[in-house]
């Protein structure tokens, strides 16, 4: 950028220097500032969140696959394998 007037080369420097060493940060309405902070706990919740909800889905899947079968059951009980009294 060519600025020709002296006045104008130093607003323009004065104003390169302020955004240096400015700060920049934002906010949410002045409640809590947006930073890389925030940012961190906000994805540790989501990823944490994530993890128990896939477990509950595993939990849920193994326990449908994995059940045991009644059937099977009454019938080890109608053949008496699982009678104690005669032994």
């Amino acid at each position: 950028m060519k600025v020709k007037t002296r006045k104008a080369r130093q607003e323009v420097r004065v104003f390169s220097h302020q955004l240096l060493h400015t700060k920049v940060y934002f906010t949410a309405c002045g409640f809590f500032t947006l930073d890389f902070g925030l940012l961190t706990s906000i994805t540790s919740a989501i990823a944490t969140n994530l993890m128990i909800f896939v477990q509950f889905q595993l939990s849920g899947k193994s326990s449908e696959e994995y059940s045991c079968d009644c059937s099977v059951l009454c019938l080890v009980n109608n053949i008496g394998l699982n009678d104690t009294k005669d032994h």
